[in-house]
């Protein structure tokens, strides 16, 4: 009898100490929001927009690429750069056409001159529309200049002169709702990297 109880301990034993383990590999799991910059081992981890590239949280819009295999799964290879499939229109001849001024080319809607080598935005057949994208490939992009934010449409920053897609920063009331010890809570209630 006394050879039954010691059996049973410890796969009792067992049975909790697995339960515990998948407990917390849950709890650890969850509440990823890592945000540009901050270390990391996959995507799922970076709040969306950012993927991770080389154990650090990136913006996708600025990984080269030269096919969509290049890029994380949240953005498609546009002329040698990864863009988030959320500034993409998805197309194909057949049941989902471009709209007027636009071609389908590898499934996504490009506006007539895209991709095109430049130097100045004025070498875009289209300087309304596109622009020269002189730091990565010297390509016309779809894109706008601007000198200030509000130049911008909403969801876009300026950056050096051009819109581009806004990361958010988690929100916070105090530098402890922020991911960790790196970011402090500004003045407009954003958790934002220390410098």
């Amino acid at each position: 009898m006394s050879r039954k109880a010691s059996t049973k301990r410890p796969l009792h034993l067992l049975f909790r100490a697995a339960l515990l383990l998948t407990l917390l590999g849950a709890s650890i799991s969850c509440g990823f929001n890592f945000t540009q910059g901050q270390a990391c081992t996959r995507t799922y981890e970076c709040i969306p927009g950012l993927y991770c590239d080389r154990g650090v949280c990136t913006d996708v819009s600025n990984q080269s690429c030269k096919d969509n295999a290049d890029c994380p799964s949240n953005a498609a290879c546009r002329f040698s750069l990864c863009v988030p499939k959320q500034l993409l229109i998805e197309c194909d001849l057949v049941s989902k056409p471009c709209g007027q001024g636009l071609v389908c080319k590898s499934g996504y809607c490009t506006r007539s001159g895209e991709g095109l080598a430049c130097q100045v935005d004025n070498d875009c057949p289209d300087p309304t529309n596109l622009i020269c994208d002189e730091r990565f490939g010297n390509v016309c992009r779809v894109g706008r200049r601007c000198e200030v934010a509000e130049d911008c449409d909403q969801g876009f920053a300026c950056v050096q002169r051009r819109c581009e897609f806004k990361i958010e920063e988690p929100s916070c009331s105090s530098s402890s709702d922020c991911p960790n010890e790196d970011f402090f809570c500004n003045s407009d209630g954003r958790c934002v990297l220390k410098e």
